[in-house]
């Protein structure tokens, strides 16, 4: 079979050459599936990371030691993610939920499938993910059972899906309290960017920086959102 490529880009880019099943996922577009697809897939939370929101530094030195190395923040997130699902024995590849240029949904390095049930690694499930390959509001259950401070770039506002590139630590590659990023909650269920309520994707009023509703990028007990992606 030929390789072929996603019509739509509510889900991650992918091109190979295997068996595809295809899944409706809305009237204007198709959802093209490998064969080896998760479902259910796995969203787990990392330790803390030791060179905070430069995910290139933290990708390339010790513990993670990339190889080859990372150039860009998002490769680094990556690396990161996969390092610990190999160290935990979780099966599959596993990407940062972290926002960037390509990676929002319908971007080509979206990391979230459509219409998909994500589970944590204790098998409970988090939610089942929407058309439009987001995570609904409220979550069945919370990403983690601790209110961990998460790296996640995304806007906090009437488009909580959309990326904050004031507030992303430099395209996360800073570490320093010049430079800050919005956060998640792992320990919340309810999604709300109206409010000073803390939500999984977003977090207004825990580590508040000085713009108002990030924290500093130097800020080493911060973690990520890893999602499995096959």
């Amino acid at each position: 079979m030929s390789n072929v490529e996603h019509p739509c880009r509510a889900a991650p880019h992918c091109l190979e050459s295997v068996v595809f099943i295809v899944v409706p996922v809305a009237a204007h577009c198709a959802h093209i599936v490998k064969s080896s697809f998760c479902n259910p897939c796995t969203i787990f939370v990392t330790p803390t990371l030791d060179y905070a929101g430069d995910l290139v530094a933290g990708a390339n030195n010790t513990p993670v030691s990339a190889s080859p190395a990372v150039t860009n923040g998002y490769a680094g997130g990556d690396a990161i993610c996969q390092h610990y699902a190999n160290v935990n024995s979780y099966s599959g590849t596993y990407k940062a939920l972290i926002a960037g240029t390509n990676r929002v949904p319908g971007g080509s390095d979206w990391v979230i499938w459509a219409n998909v049930q994500y589970i944590r690694t204790d098998s409970i499930t988090i939610a089942t993910s929407t058309e439009s390959a987001i995570l609904p509001s409220p979550l069945t259950n919370a990403i983690e059972t601790l209110p961990n401070p998460i790296f996640t770039g995304f806007l906090n506002n009437a488009n909580p899906w959309s990326i904050d590139s004031t507030q992303n630590c430099q395209n996360w590659t800073s570490s320093s309290n010049a430079d800050h990023s919005t956060y998640g909650d792992a320990g919340i269920l309810a999604l709300n960017a109206y409010s000073n309520i803390m939500n999984p994707m977003m977090m207004s009023g825990y580590l508040v920086s000085n713009s108002g509703y990030g924290s500093v990028c130097n800020n080493t007990s911060a973690r990520l959102y890893c999602v499995q992606q096959e």
